[in-house]
This record gives structure tokens, C-alpha cells and sequence, in this order.
């Protein structure tokens, strides 16, 4: 499978989606839109990732690079190109659905319990993933909620059967997130939902209980074996 992945910063990447698509024998080519490389022609492509960044689904005036990214976008969905959106990633899918993307009532930045309602991970599972957001969105119409938290209650969602919009992070890897807490320490605002560096990287085994998750969830979106 040729997956194309559109990157918003240098210090946010694929991460455990690199690991995955290789074990998989999938090719994952990245475009950095931010810095305007050429998009290339989706018609060709089998999937589509679209990653985190600091900046806003409304940032379009600061970010003449957005609208395009934002087009081309559109133009994956109405062929229905399986289109995974992370962060966001997924409010971006969001807003292109149709749905408002607003500021949540409070940031999430940690790992934080989610009660899936999703049928892959789970129904009524609780996992702990990765979050680090500001904005969220409402379920566009038609689309199927795939968890909540304490402090949002719409943590992605599924539309028809090639659309998976995640908030959280199930690619991140420690040394992203290590890279992420570098270059993003001003989001740490000291709230309810929002963690300390320390309490973020103390230890290995929310990295390696997500990342289970994470191919497992990949595999059913993407497929398993090579195309």
C-alpha cells in the first residue's frame, strides 16, 4: 500500500506509524506541507495520514500553506481514500466534514484514561493515551464517536469506512514526545488535564501499552499485510 503522510512540523512525525508501515511492507512517503513541498497527486495514493501541529484548523490567514493542505484534503475524502487524521490531524477531517472546531474547555496534555466506544479498540474499554490538544470539534453528521475522556467528550471519530479523526496520539514515541515537550513547553499550563514533563516521560509502560493498541488499530484501518 502507498500511504502518503502530510506533516505540519519538523518535531511532530510519523513515529510508530514509520515502524508500523515497514513491518507491514507498506510505503509511507512525507510531505511537509508547512514548508510547501509539492502535494502530490492523491490519485495515485492508497491512504492518507494527516499529523499533529501547535497551529489551529482557523489559522488559514497566517498559513497561506493551510488552504491547500485543506483542499486536498476535501478531495481525498469525496474519493474516499482511507484517511487517518491524528491531533490535528483530525480536526482538520473534522472541519472538512463539516463539524465546528472550537477551544475545549480546558487543554489536555498527558496520558489520560479514554472510554472507547469504538468496536477495534473496544467497547467500554479504557485506555490510556498520549493527548496533547487545545481545540476539539463536534461529530460531523453520519460520523460514529470512538471515545470520550473526563475532560472531552469526543475523542475521534469514524465516518463511513475510510475516516478514523483521532485526538490522541497512539504514533507517539518516547523520543517524540521528548521532542514535543522541547519545542511546545509553553502549552504547559499547570491545569487539571495537563501533565508535568516528568510525569509524562516517567516510564516505558504507557509507550508500549499504546503502541500495542496503535498496531492494532492501524492494521484494521490500513490493512495488515502489503498491497
Amino acid at each position: 500500500m502507498n500511504i502518503v503522510c502530510f506533516q505540519h512540523v519538523a518535531f511532530e512525525t510519523p513515529g510508530l506509524l514509520t515502524f508500523w508501515a515497514a513491518s507491514r511492507g507498506h510505503r509511507m512517503s512525507t510531505v511537509r506541507t508547512d514548508l510547501e513541498d509539492p502535494l502530490p497527486a492523491l490519485e495515485r495514493a492508497e491512504g492518507l495520514v494527516v499529523l499533529g501541529g501547535p497551529m489551529g484548523v482557523h489559522d488559514d490567514a497566517t498559513l497561506p500553506w493551510l488552504a491547500a493542505e485543506k483542499a486536498a484534503l476535501r478531495q481525498a475524502l469525496q474519493r474516499r481514500l482511507p484517511t487517518l487524521g491524528i491531533c490535528l490531524g483530525a480536526q482538520l477531517i473534522a472541519d472538512a466534514l463539516g463539524a465546528k472546531v472550537f477551544r475545549g474547555r480546558q487543554k489536555e496534555i498527558g496520558w489520560f484514561p479514554v472510554t472507547s466506544s469504538d468496536p477495534v479498540i473496544g467497547e467500554g474499554e479504557v485506555f490510556t493515551p498520549l493527548l496533547w490538544h487545545g481545540d476539539v470539534f463536534t461529530l460531523p453528521e453520519g460520523a460514529r464517536p470512538v471515545g470520550s475522556s473526563a475532560a472531552c467528550e469526543l475523542q475521534g471519530f469514524r465516518y463511513q469506512d475510510h475516516v478514523l479523526a483521532l485526538l490522541f496520539h497512539l504514533e507517539m514515541t518516547r523520543h517524540g514526545l521528548t521532542e514535543l515537550i522541547a519545542e511546545c513547553a509553553g502549552e504547559l499550563d499547570g491545569g487539571p488535564s495537563t501533565q508535568t514533563p516528568e510525569q509524562m516521560l516517567a516510564q516505558d509502560a504507557p509507550f508500549e501499552a499504546i503502541h500495542e493498541l496503535a498496531y492494532r488499530v492501524f492494521d484494521d484501518f490500513f490493512g495488515a499485510s502489503p498491497a
